[in-house]
């Protein structure tokens, strides 16, 4: 049958309606544990797990290989699993030609990071998911973008159109392919410009390249989809510590501010979803992710801490009470809970106008209350997501004496309203590195309350008993099974910081010694000929220092290294790690706003480790004093004295029985 013929059935097939609901015999993903590939298990497309047999198989067969990354609380994920992955026409073109993976994501980050950074070489648009591939038997990249529609929509090529055409070409046209091979390979090859980056006044380099993306209008950084971006506001906030730069001081609480009353943040339970759609912080994509949270919480705590504003301890509380009552099962975090409830995006989060009114008249509101209430959070008879439907925010408005008398009980009817309602799909993996993340933000939290610390050291306790067996770590688990995937250098990455934050909470050495362990382990397995890897997977995947969705895992692990050679004085790792820094210095440099984590690991070489010095009793005892000190590269570490003892990483400068002393000696040390 000629390929044009083909494609008119395929457009006429088009028109029957799509439905994810229908069951098909299975494909070989019904043996995963993986919810995202087990979504699939059902689709007409012989699907298959990215593996040596499965690559292997399109050798043998000679076929391309569809390679289609996701993860399973992803919306246009779904789009395309309705449209395009459950049709039965399509499905022909998948299977006859191709072979067809599907990758989790969350369980392979390591093969996501190293086609999403293809995908930017080709520049053509942003990254995301679905990340959709084409690729020969040997893994040459032929095509590659996000999201494709079943047929022409968007200006763009549908899948009806690209499977075939790229068929045609592998077995048809090899002068073709061989040019398009070639030059794409020159394309990925291509590297960033090596000229000699400026690395003198770091901080103020930064506070100019993220003004120059600041909005001060809606406070926030670059323009849509706006997220979060905890890794830069952490980096200012060192800065104005550091500096006390009033620019980096705006930078950090205005946007701590904006999304606390904002639509990203969930009003009525609580936890952050995973970004805004556009810059006004008001409609949110309604996936809960756990690193979200977990990197947004340690920031509201130092604020609040800082400030003593009740927003920032209010989302504090109310965020971690939010995580463990969703995502906590047996002190261990689940990863992420959807946008959609019944297929439609937000249904769970969103009201409607009318039913939302008539429930505040019902619970004793007059017309005017239940409108000044609904209105305080913006809830109006034309919806500010679609129809009448509105997602809640504060309507930029924090000052108490212009809030609704009865808003927390309004708060309280939605919640009410909210119950009826079927919550989202959960992902019930548990993924070491982002529970690692989870359970700093519990620590970080007990500065503001103690009970945190306790419920943070289960939860670490519970984590290691379940993913680090037999001296062996692993990335995660399922349910009751046992892990199988050895970890990645974002779970050793993140891990190490969560042990190193657990000792200086506890200074319970068996924490600092497990961190030296995994650092240790982490420099064997994934830093090899001066290179770091993701993981040690065939694909090679070199890390880099984008912070991109949460913290980079190599940028982070700079900050283990020096934090484990400070508290051991391992001069001998300590030189290591400085030398490693200085060979990536061009590369970190490259893009600042991008890589603020590896840049605060730059910062902080330059202006060096103090490490306080004492017995535990001591240390617990003034922890609150200490962290009056505000100098983010200050480290404790319990010793058996009495007094108090400061050092650098060279000499000891101060040694005394007062506290107070050693802090003014520290406070000196640091203005030198």
């Amino acid at each position: 049958m000629c390929i044009n013929k083909f494609i008119l059935i395929i457009s006429i097939g088009l028109s029957i309606a799509y439905s994810s609901s229908m069951k098909y015999k299975t494909n070989s993903l019904i043996d995963e544990q993986s919810p995202y590939l087990l979504q699939h298990r059902f689709n007409p497309i012989n699907w298959y797990a990215w593996n040596q047999k499965t690559l292997q198989k399109a050798k043998d067969e000679n076929k391309l290989i569809f390679l289609s990354i996701g993860y399973s609380t992803c919306h246009w994920c779904h789009v395309m699993e309705k449209e395009t992955f459950s049709n039965k026409i399509l499905s022909k073109l998948f299977n006859k030609d191709y072979i067809s993976i599907k990758i989790d994501r969350e369980l392979m980050s390591d093969l996501d990071i190293y086609y999403q950074n293809i995908l930017s070489k080709f520049k053509t648009q942003r990254n995301g998911w679905p990340l959709s591939v084409i690729l020969t038997p040997n893994l040459e990249v032929l095509y590659i973008t996000t999201y494709i529609p079943p047929t022409f929509k968007y200006g763009v090529e549908g899948i009806d159109i690209l499977l075939p055409k790229f068929a045609k070409l592998y077995k048809s046209d090899k002068v073709s392919l061989l040019k398009l091979i070639n030059t794409n390979k020159e394309l990925i090859a291509q590297k960033s410009e090596t000229t000699y980056k400026n690395n003198k006044a770091l901080e103020y380099q930064y506070i100019k390249a993220m003004s120059e993306v600041y909005d001060d209008g809606f406070k926030g950084f670059f323009t849509k989809p706006r997220f979060p971006l905890a890794s830069n506001i952490n980096l200012l906030y060192d800065i104005y510590d550091l500096t006390k730069n009033r620019k980096a001081k705006k930078m950090v609480y205005e946007p701590l501010t904006a999304m606390a009353n904002g639509g990203i943040y969930d009003q009525i339970e609580g936890a952050f979803f995973r970004y805004s759609v556009y810059p006004d912080w008001m409609i949110p994509h309604f996936e809960k992710m756990l690193y979200t949270t977990a990197e947004l919480v340690p920031l509201y705590a130092r604020a609040y801490l800082d400030t003593k504003k009740v927003l920032f301890k209010k989302v504090v509380e109310q965020s971690l009470f939010e995580i463990e009552n969703k995502f906590l099962k047996d002190n261990l975090f689940y990863s992420a809970s959807d946008a959609d409830s019944n297929h439609k995006e937000g249904e769970y989060f969103i009201y409607d106008y009318q039913p939302t009114f008539n429930a505040l008249l019902k619970n004793g509101y007059s017309k005017d209350e239940a409108i000044q209430n609904l209105d305080y959070l913006d809830i109006y008879e034309v919806g500010n997501f679609e129809k009448t439907f509105s997602n809640v925010h504060f309507n930029n408005n924090d000052e108490e004496d212009k809030k609704p008398k009865k808003l927390q009980q309004t708060l309280n009817i939605l919640k009410q309203i909210r119950s009826k309602k079927e919550y989202p799909f959960i992902d019930k993996k548990i993924i070491t590195s982002w529970n690692a993340m989870m359970i700093k933000a519990f620590f970080k939290a007990a500065y503001i309350n103690d009970r945190y610390k306790s419920q943070a050291i289960l939860y670490l306790d519970t984590l290691l008993q379940n993913l680090y067996i037999n001296g062996k770590l692993y990335h995660f688990k399922i349910g009751t099974s046992v892990p199988v995937q050895e970890a990645i250098l974002e779970d050793y990455s993140f891990l190490i910081d969560t042990l190193l934050e657990a000792y200086e909470n506890t200074y319970d050495k068996k924490y600092l010694k497990l961190a030296a362990v995994f650092t240790k382990t982490a420099l064997e397995k994934f830093y090899k000929n001066k290179v770091w890897y993701l993981s040690t997977s065939i694909i090679n995947a070199k890390a880099d220092f984008n912070d991109r969705y949460y913290t980079s895992a190599l940028g982070l692990m700079f900050h283990n290294l020096i934090t484990v050679a400070s508290l051991n004085y391992d001069l001998s790792l300590l030189y290591k790690t400085k030398k490693m820094i200085k060979n990536y210095e061009n590369q970190i440099l490259s893009d600042i706003s991008a890589h603020p984590e590896a840049l605060r690991a730059m910062i902080r070489l330059e202006k060096g480790d103090i490490i306080l010095k004492s017995n535990k009793q001591n240390l617990l005892l003034n922890k609150y004093n200490i962290r009056d000190i505000k100098y983010p590269f200050l480290l404790t570490s319990y010793e058996k004295s009495d007094d108090y003892l400061a050092c650098d990483e060279k000499s000891c400068f101060s040694y005394d029985k007062d506290f107070n002393k050693i802090k003014q000696n520290i406070l000196k040390k640091i203005k030198e």
